[in-house]
């Protein structure tokens, strides 16, 4: 019989809960200096480690924010060794990407890049903007650190087994999320204010009783979302040695986490991720509504018969019908979307002043900036040009994926692996729309989950190559 989870793993999520608690209390509670030598001391037992994968989750989850721990907007609580000097604060992710960097620079990749052309060119492209704009401020520098994934990753995630460790310890946080966005409901601020955090201004102070709109508990969607990849993806595998219960729970309950934030492109991402996994994980998906059927007659009754979750379910499925409008000519989205009539016109306004190559992160492009426009600010900054270069990769990533999945028989461990991996990049280019993911540079959660979805693309292309002539 199958246990839940590895009891290697069990080991390793006590631990990473244990680092977790440690950075929270040291950041919030202990003096600076104490802070400082805990975080010095993970960057070296970092580079001594040979579980990568463990590291690197743990930082994507403190950076990913859950309960609003750690925000950029609460500068004497963030992940960050020092809070002062010439490139502004040195966040505790861009020295862990040095070191990682160092600590792979002698490492050969198991297999080579099959997208380097296309990355080249954009890098290309990238340094190009840099010499003829120049830099609003120095530091801006640390938005290009992330692009060092395309080197630190595939040297890092070198076995199938790494990937499934990440997983297994991003899983462990998902219900964590959870019960700190059900805490943001109950009183209508994230539970890093009880530790003494800064309360997010752009969140009114009210509890889901107060509210006269969904309430956007947001704080770790980029854990549940990444969650969603992963849990999908290791329920396609043909062999695996974790219980096909449990990661159907990590699904729904990401999926159920997703719904709560009532962020519209967000939702749309999941939502598409999880339709490519009922339509390929078996030949009759309507078969795998019987698995669901349990944990949704679960949701359903939480919802109907729990005040505070009814309440943000009606009002969270109200905001995603606005949508609706846009299709009857309401631009606002029923004056819940000011991206396409106030803050893209705006952007685009600029952006005709040079179209072809945009204003890269120079002094002029920052008239204009707003992340709140995914596409219109990718623009801005980088120009038909710089668009032209993504939608290349994209679409290389995309018919690389399909090439290997039409290549690969339906016993093939990795089947339908590449399609979900496709279907992953679209959730990311929905939420570009709404919020920027892609462009000259990158937070550290979003370079990591784009990289990471390349680095594996890479090794499932390679690999299951390798693998099929085993497959009779």
């Amino acid at each position: 019989m199958k246990s839940v989870v590895r009891p290697e793993y069990i080991k390793e999520i006590i631990q990473l809960y244990a680092l977790y608690i440690l950075l929270v209390l040291v950041i919030y509670k202990a003096p600076q200096i104490v802070s400082l030598l805990v975080q010095i001391a993970m960057l070296i037992a970092f580079y001594r480690s040979k579980k990568d994968y463990f590291w690197f989750a743990l930082v994507f989850i403190a950076e990913s924010q859950p309960g609003s721990f750690f925000m950029l907007s609460d500068p004497s609580h963030s992940f960050s060794l020092f809070q002062f000097g010439p490139v502004g604060y040195l966040y505790f992710w861009m020295l862990f990407i040095v070191v990682a960097f160092f600590k792979t620079l002698k490492k050969k990749s198991t297999y080579p890049f099959f997208l380097q052309g296309p990355v080249i060119a954009l890098l290309i492209y990238i340094i190009f903007l840099l010499l003829i704009y120049g830099i609003h401020k120095l530091s801006y520098f640390k938005f290009f650190l992330p692009w060092l994934f395309l080197f630190i990753l595939p040297r890092s995630f070198k076995k199938e087994e790494d990937y499934i460790g990440f997983f297994n310890l991003l899983f462990a946080f998902v219900f964590f999320v959870v019960l700190t966005q059900i805490y943001f409901l109950l009183v209508g601020h994230d539970i890093n204010v009880m530790l003494g955090g800064r309360l997010y201004s752009v969140l009114p102070d009210k509890t889901i009783e107060e509210a006269s709109q969904a309430l956007r508990p947001v704080a770790g969607i980029s854990i549940t979302f990444f969650s969603i990849i992963g849990s999908v993806i290791l329920l396609l595998y043909k062999k695996t040695n974790i219980s096909k219960n449990y990661l159907f729970t990590i699904l729904i309950v990401s999926l159920f986490s997703i719904f709560l934030t009532a962020t519209r492109s967000w939702m749309i991402a999941a939502i598409l991720i999880f339709i490519s996994f009922l339509l390929f994980n078996s030949k009759n998906p309507f078969s795998l509504i019987l698995k669901f059927l349990l944990p949704i007659v679960v949701l359903i009754l939480l919802f109907s018969f729990v005040p505070l979750l009814k309440k943000q379910s009606d009002m969270a499925v109200d905001r995603f019908e606005t949508l609706i409008n846009l299709t009857e000519g309401d631009v606002t989205a029923g004056g819940t979307l000011s991206r396409i009539d106030e803050r893209g016109p705006r952007v685009m306004k600029k952006f005709w002043e040079s179209p072809i190559i945009g204003f890269g992160l120079g002094d002029e492009s920052m008239v204009a900036d707003d992340g709140h426009v995914g596409f219109q600010n990718m623009l801005l900054h980088s120009g038909i040009i710089g668009l032209i270069l993504y939608i290349i990769l994209w679409l290389s990533f995309s018919f690389k994926m399909f090439f290997r999945e039409n290549s690969l028989s339906g016993k093939h461990n990795y089947k339908h692996i590449p399609i979900i991996l496709i279907t992953s990049l679209l959730g990311l280019i929905v939420i570009h729309a709404g919020s920027q993911w892609f462009g000259l540079g990158f937070s550290y959660d979003r370079g990591f989950i784009f990289f990471l979805i390349l680095t594996y693309g890479n090794f499932i292309y390679w690999e299951s190559a390798k693998k099929e002539s085993l497959i009779k």
